[in-house]
């Protein structure tokens, strides 16, 4: 579980409702060690698709945050749906094998 109390405040306003809406929506923002454990990944994986500008973040002065939601989105994006990849494959897979 994350400690909400090393995040950044959202917009100038005091505590909110869950669900409630600040000025960024209902976006969280978390550290990169915070993102890490909320998804799953290193530390070094988070960083290095920073600095490779594969995922969106918030930077200020030193400190680098990520918003769940893009968080989320970058998870969405790995998933690979079933399909019939293999299917397609599998005859030219065959194609070089002697029988």
């Amino acid at each position: 579980m994350t400690d909400q109390s090393k995040c950044p405040p959202l917009s100038g306003a005091g505590p909110r409702e869950p669900g409630q809406k600040g000025r960024y929506g209902a976006q969280q923002l978390l550290s990169v060690e915070q993102a890490a454990e909320y998804t799953g990944f290193t530390v070094r994986y988070l960083r290095r698709l920073i600095f490779e500008r594969r995922i969106a973040y918030h930077k200020d002065r030193l400190r680098v945050w990520l918003a769940t939601q893009d968080l989320d989105a970058y998870v969405r994006s790995l998933r690979v749906e079933p399909g019939d990849e293999l299917l397609r494959r599998a005859p030219r897979m065959d194609a070089g094998r002697r029988r």
